[in-house]
């Protein structure tokens, strides 16, 4: 699960805009305050599109979330071993780039670490100090590339180019026991969605921001504080961005203490251990899926190879 960090954000250049003043709303989703704000539009059409980016948030949580018996996540997660399941092209998506992130973090990043997390019982936030053993026990289970990704174009009666044609998505886990656990990128991926649907509603400037993951476009330089691990209310680094993304990763939030010992919720998906020395990191990337998942990547690994769009922000 990632971690809840808080962002300040404010425009610079404020009358450069558009003669109608930006149209900012919050609402509880994904376990945090998701902020979207409008700027060009007139405040009626500017409260439709923020309908519709607050739409494909929730449709994200629909299919993703792992706190939903229903959900599709739950749906592939149940089937582990037993073949893949019809998935939605989101859903499909999503765990497409985190499988990517995967083989690119040389495995800083996994979303098959569910099992360990349901261990030490950071998923349904009922704590627990796992034994070795346990941790043996669930660490084959921790392997992104027993995912199984299939994308296969439907036939159909009539004659149509490749291209053209509808896919079927599915996704499975090759082993009894597997489990995905999206938090590490799921909340960038609905800030993505979010974006794309206030661009078909005709938003040509706009921010989306979810607890730590946050992403500006349109051409225009917002101002991002990352907040002090030490006192989320005052921002420790600021920094413009244009046109792109950022996100934090975290454990001081979500944590628990034992002997005098913190165990965050951000796990080695190698060794199964919370990782320890280091507080928040902070990173800027093109995409807010991409930025979510490489925080959470590079809090565990800082020293891995990355794309050179994915840059560090700040690091505690």
């Amino acid at each position: 699960m990632k971690i809840v960090v808080l962002l300040f954000c404010s425009l610079i250049h404020a009358t450069a805009f558009a003669a109608e003043s930006p149209v900012t709303r919050m609402r509880p989703m994904l376990g945090t305050y998701v902020e979207i704000t409008v700027n060009g539009l007139d405040h009626e059409r500017a409260n439709q599109a923020i309908d519709a980016g607050f739409a494909a948030i929730s449709e994200v949580d629909r299919l993703l979330s792992s706190h939903r018996t229903d959900s599709e996540l739950n749906r592939i997660n149940a089937a582990a071993g037993n073949g893949a399941v019809p998935v939605a092209i989101w859903t499909h998506e999503c765990v497409k780039m985190a499988v990517d992130v995967g083989h690119q973090s040389e495995g800083s990043f996994d979303i098959t670490c569910r099992p360990v997390l349901d261990l030490w019982g950071f998923v349904r936030k009922e704590y627990r100090l796992p034994s070795q053993r346990e941790l043996d026990s669930a660490l084959p289970l921790v392997n992104y590339r027993d995912i199984i990704l299939i994308a296969d174009p439907v036939s159909t009666p009539e004659k149509s180019s490749e291209s053209s044609r509808p896919v079927r998505f599915q996704i499975g886990l090759a082993r009894i026991g597997m489990k995905l656990d999206v938090g590490g990128i799921g909340k960038g991926f609905a800030v993505d969605k979010a974006v794309e649907a206030l661009q078909k509603a005709g938003v040509q400037m706009g921010l989306v921001k979810a607890g730590g993951d946050l992403r500006g476009f349109g051409g225009k330089t917002w101002r991002v504080g990352i907040a002090d691990p030490a006192d989320r209310h005052c921002p420790i680094v600021e920094i413009d961005i244009l046109d792109e993304a950022v996100s934090t990763s975290g454990d001081y939030e979500i944590f628990f203490e034992i002997n005098g010992r913190r165990y965050g919720h951000l796990v080695n998906p190698r060794t199964g251990m919370p990782v320890q020395h280091r507080h928040s990191l902070s990173v800027r990337a093109p995409t807010c899926t991409l930025s979510d998942a490489w925080s959470t990547a590079l809090f565990v690994s800082p020293a891995i190879p990355h794309p050179a769009s994915i840059r560090v922000v700040d690091m505690r």
